[in-house]
């Protein structure tokens, strides 16, 4: 079951996000293992992706955790999709 979560404000002097605020609508965060469940992989595989800058845009928080918005994973799933029998 994927847990979502509303992002805290940020406190002063912070810089609020690193990514488009469209994609934040909703405001409907999911951690890394939440993540991972979500897309059938590892969570190191998740950790290597964004340490290599290939997963989805993240959020560091203020605690050293990170969040990924559900918005922009869905928009960094979407040019992944293949349709069966499809390739490009």
């Amino acid at each position: 079951m994927m847990i979502a979560r509303k992002l805290r404000r940020p406190s002063k002097g912070r810089p609020v996000l690193a990514i488009d605020p469209a994609m934040l609508m909703d405001g409907t965060f999911v951690t890394t293992r939440e993540l991972a469940g979500w897309i059938g992989k590892s969570v190191v595989t998740v950790e290597r992706w964004r340490a290599l800058g290939k997963g989805p845009r993240h959020i560091v928080t203020g605690d050293g955790g990170v969040l990924y918005a559900v918005g922009a994973v869905r928009s960094w799933l979407a040019p992944r999709q293949l349709l069966r029998g499809v390739r490009p």
